[in-house]
């Protein structure tokens, strides 16, 4: 077969993927060497959060969620605005072998009961802000076991983030839950409606690693 002189071919052999096929696991080995640089910081109250202190609170939230009974195929879920723990959250669900899909805290109850249905999440993440307005619809939703409220205070139901974390361990000794890269969601996200409702976009770990895969190449 002679090649199109019309088509770009990129080398097919330059990709690099790790064997483990985790990313999760991926992201936790990104991090690390950063240290005390900042990874987030707030713009209104200039409250930072260093990579390492990052990764240490992803590794407590994985164990924490494995100890609470969250196992693979599972889908964990977030509702809330901005917050410092929004991004370890989401890294601590996917190291636990969990699938992180959002709930849109800006939508109303037919559109989250949509996603929620869609995803079926067992656990859900929840701001106090975003649970005072949502936790009615939150609760109507079936497969929805327990609900974590951001923060060091519990209510109704739900229990703090603060009593939550109940398991650590040092970075350097955790290991993410072991995935099937290729069949194993990592997250779901959602398209945008112009065709009707919002879709569930599934995407493995398999497909998160190849779309951050070093090629290589020179930058």
């Amino acid at each position: 077969m002679i090649k199109n002189p019309l088509y770009v071919y990129g080398d097919q052999n330059a990709i690099k993927v790790p064997s483990h096929l985790n990313y999760g696991k991926h992201l936790l080995a990104t991090l690390d060497g950063y240290n005390d640089t900042a990874a987030i910081i707030n713009a209104e109250t200039g409250e930072t959060l260093s990579y390492k202190e990052l990764a240490q609170q992803a590794v407590d939230i994985a164990l924490s969620l494995v100890h609470m009974g969250v196992r693979k195929g599972q889908v964990v879920s977030i509702c809330s605005e901005k917050r410092m723990e929004f991004m370890p959250t989401i890294l601590g669900i996917v190291c636990a072998g969990a699938t992180f899909a959002a709930a849109d805290v800006t939508g109303g109850r037919a559109t989250i009961l949509h996603r929620m249905n869609l995803a079926k999440p067992t656990v859900m993440f929840c701001s106090p802000a975003a649970y005072e307005i949502h936790k009615d619809t939150l609760k109507s939703v079936e497969s929805i076991e327990k609900i974590i409220i951001f923060g060091d205070q519990a209510t109704d139901n739900a229990i703090s983030f603060k009593d939550f974390l109940t398991k650590h361990a040092e970075i350097e000794e955790f290991l993410p839950i072991e995935v099937n890269g290729w069949e194993d969601l990592a997250i779901i996200l959602y398209s945008s409606g112009t065709t009707g409702l919002p879709k569930g976009i599934p995407l493995t770990h398999l497909k998160l690693l190849l779309m951050l895969a070093d090629t290589g190449a020179p930058r």
